[in-house]
């Protein structure tokens, strides 16, 4: 049986290898293109947002239904405008109106940086506000929760390990499969081999039925030990 087990490990191994770096690789990728679309969200509301804010100021007054409609957006916890001076002007929780944070100066036209907020990882977008009369920007802060990104990244995690387990059930099951198509043959060559150097040269092989390199093997041993036994009996 050595030989057929050591041919079941070397294909389990070799089959875990490349399907384990696979399964590896196409999280990260997965993963890579989850992050990539929730931050293109981000960005989108976060310009949008600032252009409806800007052109409803030219016109004297605030967007407040467009403001209210971001947090309907499970992701979207909170917004805020915040004046040149790093003071909360307006809030989607009017308990921050008024309270003083500290600018942040960037050049981009979006500035995405990672905070913990009331509990909650999120991802803030900071976009420029170029309000008309202000001499210095203001800002407009979104925050999205990254509590369903996780959750969609987890569910994928799932899904790869799970794949992953069929990929090994489905290994084992192919090299038993090869090992009785490929080992048994084998051993059933050796044995008869070992039969013919005991001296024992009533060999019958089924394996010189078939059509391969095998077969061919079986009939040569099949007739070494025919021509064995002619010789033995002079």
């Amino acid at each position: 049986m050595k030989i057929s087990v050591q041919f079941l490990l070397i294909f389990l191994v070799l089959f875990l290898i490349f399907g384990g770096v696979t399964i590896v690789l196409i999280g990260f990728e997965e993963k890579n293109n989850l992050e990539e679309l929730f931050i293109r969200k981000g960005i989108i509301l976060a310009k949008l947002s600032s252009s409806v804010i800007e052109s409803s100021y030219l016109k004297g007054y605030w967007p407040y239904k467009m403001l209210d409609g971001l947090t309907t957006d499970r992701d979207v916890l909170f917004w805020w405008i915040v004046d040149n001076t790093g003071r909360i002007r307006l809030s989607s929780d009017k308990r921050y109106w008024g309270q003083q944070i500290q600018i942040i100066t960037f050049q981009e036209d979006i500035y995405i940086k990672e905070v913990s907020f009331e509990g909650h990882e999120v991802k803030v977008f900071i976009s420029k506000l170029q309000l008309e009369g202000e001499s210095e920007p203001w800002y407009l802060y979104l925050g999205l929760s990254t509590e369903s990104l996780r959750e969609v990244q987890k569910r994928t995690t799932i899904m790869l390990l799970a794949s992953f387990g069929l990929f090994v059930m489905l290994a084992y099951a192919l090299s038993l499969i090869l090992a009785k198509r490929v080992a048994a043959p084998i051993l059933d060559l050796r044995d008869a081999i070992n039969k013919i150097m005991e001296g024992n040269f009533d060999i019958k092989l089924k394996e010189k039925e078939r059509k391969d390199e095998i077969g061919e093997l079986a009939k040569a041993i099949e007739e070494l030990a025919k021509s064995l036994k002619v010789m033995t009996k002079y």
